[in-house]
């Protein structure tokens, strides 16, 4: 299992799958986070997820949800897969980009 510690200047980058709405890791190892973003593990359950985790999943989630708004079009009718990449910056700003374009 891959394990993760995120803290500033940390950066992960994961792969999205719009038709099946799952995250993955980018090398395609385990991911707590990736599980615990997909509903198949709590956060309760895990030694190694924190407060970051929380705020990046909901951030990921609000980006995903807000796809299209203020006309900005994250994802494609004829992709299916996406990189989203998040940078911790500091204690309280994450920097998030879909396909390397700044969100």
């Amino acid at each position: 299992m891959h394990i993760s510690i995120s803290g500033i200047g940390s950066v992960q980058t994961y792969i999205y799958n719009s038709q099946t709405g799952k995250l993955s890791s980018k090398d395609g190892s385990t991911d707590e986070f990736v599980d615990y973003f997909n509903g198949t593990l709590s956060g309760e359950s895990s030694e190694s997820l924190n407060g970051y985790n929380d705020l990046e999943k909901h951030n990921i989630e609000r980006l995903i949800d807000l796809n299209g708004s203020w006309g900005r079009n994250w994802f494609q009718p004829d992709k299916d897969e996406y990189e989203i990449t998040c940078e911790i910056v500091n204690g309280e700003e994450s920097s998030y980009s879909v396909n390397g374009k700044k969100s």
